[in-house]
């Protein structure tokens, strides 16, 4: 439900992105909730047109520029990069400094390593 009301509002542009983002990145950092919902519930945005995935790569790298880890990467991370970088490369934008340096912290990463290699953060 909570992917259709997002969905709705993107199309109608009746959202905040970069505070939805922030607001997001907050409790991802925190650990309030399972990280897998979030992603899967914002993810639901990917591919429904190219307003929803511009709005989904500033959702996305609007975590990643705020994201704050404090002990080691959460479960299921690796499926928001993932969709974070395949959106990226669909929207042909490029992440910002913020993000690249959250990427550059944890490109020897085993799990992210390939994925953060196919970001264009050159």
């Amino acid at each position: 439900m909570a992917s259709e009301v997002l969905i709705n509002l993107v199309e109608k542009q009746a959202i905040d992105i970069h505070a939805f983002s922030e607001k997001i990145a907050l409790l991802v950092s925190n650990k309030y909730g399972v990280l897998l919902r979030m992603v899967d519930g914002v993810i639901a945005l990917k591919d429904t047109s190219p307003q929803h995935n511009a709005a989904l790569f500033l959702v996305l790298d609007g975590i990643f520029k705020r994201f704050v880890i404090k002990d080691k990467l959460p479960t299921n991370f690796k499926k928001m990069v993932e969709n974070y970088v395949d959106v990226t490369l669909k929207t042909n934008s490029k992440p910002s400094s913020e993000s690249i340096a959250f990427f550059e912290k944890h490109k020897e990463n085993n799990s992210l390593k390939q994925l953060i290699k196919q970001l264009p953060i050159s």
